[in-house]
């Protein structure tokens, strides 16, 4: 049940799905990082597919920033999964938590410490307009945070 729940969030959003996989499948008991991450690659994978697929069907892809974008994540699965594979598994497990804190305070710091308001209004008015995708403007909402 977790998985299915995390697996609705990376659908949607993907932000931190590769911790949030690797966060459940510790506390469903695989504790070796090496077993670990090719099972997170393979399901953050099939779940990135499926909702790839909606999208493209549904027509809410912009393909200038799709390309680019699926283009770093090939290239920082396939070098991410070399590294991990021969490093210590203590170092990558401090590393991914370190990068994973960083990356949560660097978002966080950026969309709710800053004291312009200005950001805040409008990603609230972007989030709460009625759309065809979940409830959200998904291309827009992404724009918008990628240019916070």
């Amino acid at each position: 049940m977790l998985l299915f729940a995390i697996a609705i969030y990376g659908g949607y959003f993907g932000a931190g799905i590769g911790i949030l996989v690797i966060a459940a499948l510790d506390l469903i008991g695989l504790t070796d990082i090496h077993s670990i991450l090719p099972l997170k690659n393979a399901l953050s994978g099939a779940l990135r597919a499926v909702a790839v697929t909606v999208f493209i069907v549904e027509g809410n892809v912009n393909w200038e920033y799709g390309l680019v974008m699926a283009t770093g994540a090939l290239l920082g699965g396939y070098v991410g999964g070399s590294v991990g594979r021969w490093t210590n598994r203590t170092i990558v497990r401090i590393g991914i938590a370190i990068f994973g804190s960083a990356m949560a305070g660097y978002y966080f710091w950026k969309i709710y410490a800053r004291s312009n308001s200005r950001y805040r209004k409008r990603l609230k008015r972007t989030l709460t307009e009625p759309t065809n995708v979940f409830g959200f403007r998904v291309i827009r909402a992404l724009r918008l945070v990628l240019a916070l």
